[in-house]
């Protein structure tokens, strides 16, 4: 399973992901969506999404909003 976050260090929720994420072990690659903003604007134009974090999973996007199907999608509680 391959797991990106887009993320900014500001961001709250962003934090809350990534803690989650490295809670159980979960291998992922973290793209600073303020330092790259050509991976920014990818991601969005795919995902059709405009908050961070972006949590893209097997090439299927998903927001904050979706912190309960994200850790359905990778089985953490």
């Amino acid at each position: 399973m391959k797991v990106k976050l887009y993320s900014s260090p500001m961001c709250h929720n962003c934090a809350h992901i990534k803690s989650l994420l490295k809670e159980h072990n979960i291998e992922f690659e973290e793209i600073n969506a303020l330092a790259n903003q050509d991976a920014a604007i990818e991601v969005a134009k795919k995902s059709g999404l405009r908050q961070l974090p972006i949590i893209e999973i097997d090439d299927k996007f998903f927001s904050f909003e979706d912190k309960e199907k994200i850790k359905e999608i990778l089985k953490i509680d």
